[in-house]
């Protein structure tokens, strides 16, 4: 069951600041927040997004692997009536 308090993601701002950046997140119940990060927080959130989303596209990879392709060698005989 999902959190009641939790809201959709509807809207995210990034913005330069002269210590860094300004993130802006609002949900669709409109609550917001703003928090200020550093470069080097900034790269860890990339990462941590990179590093999750890198593990999805690997599991989705898995899953297509697994599938049967079906054979490429295959060929369907075809019959030419050349009789004009």
């Amino acid at each position: 069951m999902a959190d009641p308090q939790v809201q959709t993601l509807s809207q995210f701002t990034l913005s330069e600041t002269p210590d860094g950046y300004l993130i802006e997140v609002e949900g669709d119940g409109g609550a917001s927040i703003a928090v200020e990060a550093s470069p080097e927080q900034l790269d860890a959130i990339i990462s941590a997004l990179d590093d999750v989303l890198s593990d999805d596209e690997a599991a989705a990879d898995e899953v297509d692997e697994d599938e049967e392709e079906p054979d490429d060698d295959f060929t369907d005989d075809v019959a030419i009536d050349d009789e004009s």
